[in-house]
């Protein structure tokens, strides 16, 4: 790579969506439960070089090259609904009858001061913040877009007061 195309790659942002399996199926069925979203994960990946990894027991990462904030929430809200539509059936659990996803999502440059272990411990956090919350964190970007609306809204009918 040149100096010109090493400049190029280091200004890129990247994204990083960690993900983990909510209302988990037992354990008989939990292969199958992994598999089953772990090709919905798969199939959610629309672009070359974006890619899902398993990160551990339930986790998986999703690494998305040359990605913005709002490009890496809509993969996300994509992610989370893609596994909704699969409606693995949640044995355990009275309060969802199917298995969900809760998501974090990191931003940063690919550059040699922002290591990986800086972008995963982001994105743990957010997912963290995410389960403690009990809601997936694309719930957030709902809120965010309907608040969204209401400023664009409100700004047409009264742009002198946004």
């Amino acid at each position: 790579m040149n100096a010109s195309g090493s400049q190029r790659w280091l200004s890129q942002k990247v994204a990083l969506i960690s993900l983990e399996l909510v209302h988990a199926t037992d354990n008989r069925e939990r292969d199958q439960c992994l598999m089953k979203v772990a090709t919905a994960l798969k199939n959610s990946m629309k672009r070359n070089g974006d890619f899902v990894a398993r990160y551990g027991g339930e986790e998986f990462v999703v690494v998305l090259p040359n990605t913005d904030v709002e490009g890496a929430l809509i993969v996300a809200e994509t992610l989370r609904a893609n596994v909704d539509d699969l409606q693995i059936p949640h044995s355990l659990s009275i309060f969802k009858p199917n298995v969900t996803i809760s998501l974090g999502v990191a931003i940063s440059f690919a550059n040699y001061a922002d290591l990986p272990e800086t972008l995963i411990e982001t994105s743990d956090k957010a997912l963290y913040q995410a389960k403690k919350m009990e809601e997936t964190a694309t719930d957030l970007l709902t809120i965010t877009r309907k608040l969204k609306r209401l400023f664009q809204s409100i700004n047409h009918k009264h742009p002198d007061y946004v």
